[in-house]
């Protein structure tokens, strides 16, 4: 027998009584299933190095190990990788929303960024934290919405505004715009898409001459952050617009 074929024949033997001594369960300590795939990976490439019928160039043995040590390294990095977003996401308890990096027309106004007709205005009036909106049932009990335990709804409110002499139709659905809260610069997420008749998000309807529509943007947040409020921008971002405002 060549020495060849003597490789060849011990490494046969050395994996048979691996899975021997494996069965067996007192010879050898328990292994992982990872281990046990690593050490199985080996004795693979063990026999086919000394496999006279499995040498040639389009299988190397040492690029099968470099091939296989490559793919352990970048399994590590993605689990470390993953590991850091979950722990970050669990210390706010808010998505977290990234942003694209594409190069959009930055308006200089809320009313550019939607293309509202001239002399229709929306502006920002002020915020409110609550357990429900809306909080005096104005509206059905179809369209309220209540936070979540632990949680409060914060709630900014904006006015919208016909100053022309017409009536206007104001469609800011079919703007696909989101819209990204900032509070306190740590917490940043989408805000919620409600059934509200004033939702900003999902807003279309007609305008008097001369009237005036509360819209809202709701966010749900924990409540130690509720009750600590100290910064609110706004992002609104669409395929071709973006505008950025600070609202406190």
């Amino acid at each position: 027998m060549t020495g060849r074929n003597k490789n060849m024949v011990c490494g046969a033997l050395l994996c048979a009584m691996m899975l021997s001594m494996t069965a067996c369960g007192n010879e050898i300590p328990d292994m992982t299933e990872e281990e046990s795939q690593r050490i199985g990976e080996y004795a693979a490439v063990t026999l086919l190095k000394y496999d006279a019928n499995n040498r040639s160039r389009l299988v190397d043995p040492e690029v099968v190990i470099a091939k296989l040590e490559k793919e352990a390294a970048k399994e590590t990095t993605k689990a470390s990788q993953e590991e850091g977003k979950a722990e970050e996401t669990g210390s706010t308890g808010t998505t977290e929303v990234t942003m694209p990096t594409a190069q959009e027309e930055i308006t200089a106004s809320m009313e550019d960024f939607f293309g509202l007709p001239e002399g229709v205005s929306i502006t920002y009036e002020d915020y409110m934290v609550a357990d429900s909106y809306p909080e005096d049932g104005a509206a059905d009990d179809y369209f309220a919405l209540d936070a979540s335990m632990g949680k409060k709804l914060l709630v900014l409110r904006f006015h919208l505004t016909n100053g022309t002499e017409q009536e206007e139709t104001i469609d800011l659905l079919n703007t696909n715009s989101r819209y990204i809260i900032t509070v306190n610069d740590s917490i940043r997420a989408n805000a919620l898409t409600t059934m509200l008749p004033n939702d900003m998000s999902t807003y279309a309807e007609t305008l008097e001459p001369g009237q005036t529509q509360e819209l809202v943007l709701l966010l749900e947040v924990n409540e130690d952050v509720a009750g600590a409020v100290q910064t609110i921008a706004l992002h609104l971002k669409n395929a071709s617009n973006e505008y950025t405002i600070q609202l406190l």
